[in-house]
């Protein structure tokens, strides 16, 4: 159960401005402390409003706070940027959101958070089991289309940058951990294993 339900409405409302008054407290370690805090960011998207939420990391990152939690701070925030439409239909679905996106990073803060994540009760929900989401630090990102082709995309300008095509209908794909390799599905069962080569020749082939 979140540590934070059945709070009064008083107490709601202070809660959601506490990011504020720490900061403007200059209390930088309780504050970087709340924003790491799988039941707060829980309760604050569940009450309020992704974009809010982002706004109170925007308030940890002007302060004067270490490199390594700076960092920290804004992949936490830029993996709720990515989840923002999905959490505003359904918050639920944020442990699942987070995990899928910050497995891959190994700092204390950013695994203490998915290990919170891990424990949530509030629904049924599906965990992923590995990074398969778009990372927070990511620069591509690849799709599958009904006409039988994947293709990778440049987030940065919008652009496909490299595309194969299947003999069948592409159902589904993720990228591994390495952000190198891809993984596809196809109508007819078969799974198709690629890697991105070339980057630094200029073209792909």
């Amino acid at each position: 159960m979140n540590t934070f339900t059945n709070l009064s409405p008083e107490d709601t409302v202070y809660l959601l401005k506490l990011p504020y008054h720490l900061a403007h407290a200059n209390m930088v370690d309780e504050l970087c402390t709340l924003l790491t805090d799988f039941d707060f960011i829980d309760h604050k998207i569940s009450t309020s409003t992704p974009q809010l939420l982002i706004e109170d990391y925007n308030l940890a990152i002007q302060i004067h706070i270490p490199q390594l939690t700076q960092n920290n701070l804004q992949l936490i925030q830029s993996a709720i940027q990515l989840s923002a439409n999905i959490l505003t239909e359904d918050h639920t679905q944020l442990a699942g959101q987070l995990l899928g996106r910050l497995l891959s990073y190994e700092t204390p803060e950013i695994q203490t958070l998915l290990q919170q994540a891990k424990q949530y009760k509030g629904s049924p929900w599906l965990r992923p089991l590995i990074s398969s989401l778009t990372n927070p630090d990511a620069s591509k990102a690849v799709s599958v289309a009904s006409d039988r082709t994947l293709k990778i995309w440049d987030l940065d300008t919008g652009d496909a940058i490299a595309s194969f095509s299947a003999d069948s209908t592409l159902l589904t794909c993720t990228v591994a951990p390495d952000n190198t390799t891809i993984v596809a599905g196809d109508i007819l069962g078969c799974v198709h294993f690629l890697r991105l080569e070339n980057m630094d020749g200029g073209k792909e082939e």
